[in-house]
């Protein structure tokens, strides 16, 4: 049987007395509502830990704060060589791991987790497009990937890109590889776009002979910049009809 694809959800500093399905009167949760309803809903939780991370470890590792030891804020080894993460266990059964979050700080390759990306949700018009929502959030980092497994053909790779954050063009480049070889060079989204909050879309065509279309992304700036970021891809078919 084909392995069903896994999606571990988990917003910080939800209240439960502030989520619909729970009870709460204003629909706050309208996602996490439906997910609910088609799903299983559990009513009876223990928590292992007050705060953040000695709880988010537990439920990567299913050990108690007091195992994995991971109870203080900064230390210098995030966490045991030894102790075994629900992303290594998935990684090893042949899924690719990937992670989406707000801090970085305890992500690593070794713990099942291909790249340190970012996730934000933006505010703000995006111009010359006629469906801006895409371009709402957008994944950003140093150096991320993607991987897609299709069957092997000629496919259709469009990037989705707005600039939402810098007002000058010339600060933030990185470069595009898809199938490792190289798509966009020293790319900049404000000067190609014409300016912030500007969408723009490029479009490439490849190969794929392996079942796997990789498309990695590699900032040019400092790392603090993450310069490297992306709203939206698609991945089309290639029609010689239509070509």
């Amino acid at each position: 049987m084909r392995n069903l694809n896994v999606l571990f959800f988990s917003p910080d500093t939800v209240r439960r007395d502030h989520v619909s399905c729970y009870g709460y009167e204003r629909r706050t949760t309208p996602n996490l509502d439906r997910l609910a309803k088609e799903g299983v809903l559990f009513t009876d939780h223990v928590a292992n830990s007050g705060w953040t991370l000695p709880q988010y470890v537990t439920m990567h590792t299913g050990m108690y704060p007091l195992t994995h030891r991971m109870t203080l804020l900064k230390q210098p080894s995030p966490l045991s060589p030894k102790i075994i993460t629900l992303a290594e266990i998935l990684k090893a059964h042949g899924y690719a791991t990937q992670a989406f979050t707000s801090s970085n700080l305890y992500l690593h390759p070794q713990l099942g987790y291909v790249t340190y990306t970012y996730t934000d949700v933006l505010s703000g018009d995006i111009g010359n497009i006629k469906d801006p929502t895409i371009y709402r959030s957008q994944r950003f980092g140093q150096e991320f990937s993607y991987i897609f497994d299709v069957p092997n053909g000629k496919y259709i790779v469009k990037l989705h890109f707005a600039e939402t954050l810098m007002d000058a063009g010339g600060i933030e480049f990185f470069d595009v590889y898809i199938q490792n070889k190289p798509a966009l060079t020293s790319y900049n989204i404000f000067n190609d776009a014409g300016g912030r909050n500007k969408a723009i879309v490029k479009t490439f065509i490849c190969e794929v002979s392996d079942n796997r279309l990789i498309i990695r992304f590699v900032g040019l700036t400092e790392p603090q910049q993450e310069a490297a970021k992306v709203s939206a891809i698609e991945v089309l078919p290639y029609n010689e009809n239509v070509h």
